[in-house]
């Protein structure tokens, strides 16, 4: 079964070296990337109903006191394929199939070699790590310039969903900045809006969105907090800033960020990937985020650390866009290793996939085979995710249900 550009194996093997596993391929990402080629303290709000909090903590609890499956010889390799999964860090414009930007270049006559699969991969892909996270995001601009229309914003997202399914993902959340596109914002929000809806009913995966402020563009600030006020009853749970962590954050979008705090929409945002750990403590302390994109490098600072474990704040770890845009060395010593060991709330996500070729089920299996987590580490995760899930109470219940039920099955299914 082909499942679009998740699962190509000859693109991972022009990245790292390969292996095959008995189960699906798994990119070696081992070693560097150089050598593979006035502010306001608010109190992070706990992102757990009451309700949902106690049924997650003894869910996790028997998740680590779970019998493992039996294994002869070496540790039995898990097929993750029929774990029921969330994913709540995924952008939008990375989540493309190349085929499908393919021919949509084509359709509108755009300039990039659609004609030639390897040329085009080139501009619309990343072939290889990068030397920083500036230079993974230059990729971008190319797959904004053949999203031009709400047509083609509402296929990428339908086709998302699509992938979601057959890898077993019962929700996620979808994150994209709608400014400076080829239509006016609201056609954009509005296009992801009708893929997910269309996605949902015909493959039944959950979604929501989250609007993303862009770290350097102050100007945009306003317009992205007023769509996500005005689509929040059709959707958007929440906002995210991203982009260079270098870049310090203007005054009017500090402002923005807390108004959409002050207005009961959820916050994430991107910290600790490429800048310091003291961004974890400013959007932890002066945003009072729920949730961290990526936030490795809260690692090198422990009272930061212990911070982000007292109030509860979720990690979204995303393994292989971590060595791709260089923000961690080696999947080995992973900072999910540390997180695992330490009962911290993470979750696994893919990021970009359709630019780095991943999904999320080579995920799963390199926290597995790579990072060296464990079935009840990596089934604590999802519940984490659920737990960390946008949603209202009664949402996350029903979806806890799901997953719970799902997860039953599942490990039935392994034991043999």
């Amino acid at each position: 079964m082909t499942l679009g550009w998740s699962l190509q194996p000859l693109l991972l093997r022009q990245i790292v070296r390969k292996r095959y596993s008995v189960l699906l391929p798994l990119p070696q990402l081992r070693g560097s990337p150089a050598r593979l080629a006035p502010s306001l303290h608010l109190s992070a709000p706990r992102h757990r109903t009451a309700g949902v909090n106690m049924d997650l903590e003894a869910a996790a609890a028997a998740a680590a006191c779970a019998p493992r499956a039996p294994a002869s010889g070496a540790q039995k390799r898990i097929d993750y394929t029929g774990l029921p999964k969330v994913e709540l860090h995924v952008h939008m414009d990375g989540a493309c199939r190349v085929d499908t930007l393919r021919k949509l270049s084509r359709q509108h006559q755009l300039d990039y070699p659609h004609d030639d699969e390897e040329e085009f991969k080139k501009r619309i892909m990343l072939l290889s790590p990068a030397t920083s996270l500036a230079q993974f995001l230059e990729v971008f601009g190319a797959i904004g310039d053949i999203l031009c229309t709400k047509e083609a914003v509402e296929r990428v997202a339908y086709e998302y969903c699509e992938e979601l399914g057959r890898q077993n993902v019962v929700y996620f959340e979808l994150r994209h900045n709608p400014m400076g596109k080829k239509m006016e914002p609201e056609q954009y929000v509005e296009g992801v809006m009708a893929g997910l809806e269309r996605g949902e009913k015909d493959f039944g995966v959950k979604s929501r969105q989250i609007l993303i402020f862009i770290r350097g563009k102050p100007e945009d600030a306003d317009k992205v907090l007023e769509l996500a006020l005005k689509y929040r009853p059709r959707g958007v749970v929440g906002v995210d800033i991203a982009g260079n962590e270098l870049l310090p954050l203007d005054p009017i979008q500090t402002q923005a960020l807390l108004a959409a705090r002050a207005n009961g929409l959820h916050l994430t945002m991107h910290a600790g990937e490429s800048g310091p750990p003291d961004n974890v403590r400013q959007a932890i302390e002066e945003f009072g985020a729920e949730r961290i994109g990526h936030g490795y490098r809260v690692l090198e600072d422990e009272a930061i650390y212990k911070l982000a474990r007292e109030k509860n704040v979720h990690f979204e770890a995303c393994l292989t866009s971590s060595i791709f845009t260089n923000s961690q060395k080696e999947l080995e010593s992973h900072a999910v290793k540390r997180w695992a060991l330490d009962g911290t709330s993470f979750s696994l996500s893919t990021d970009d996939p359709g630019v780095i070729g991943n999904d999320l089920l080579t995920e799963y299996r390199a926290a597995s085979q790579e990072v060296g987590l464990t079935k009840e580490q990596l089934v604590k995760s999802v519940l984490d995710g659920v737990a960390a899930a946008f949603l209202p109470g009664n949402e996350k219940e029903q979806l806890l249900r799901k997953v719970k039920a799902g997860i039953a099955e599942w490990e039935k299914s392994i034991l043999f």
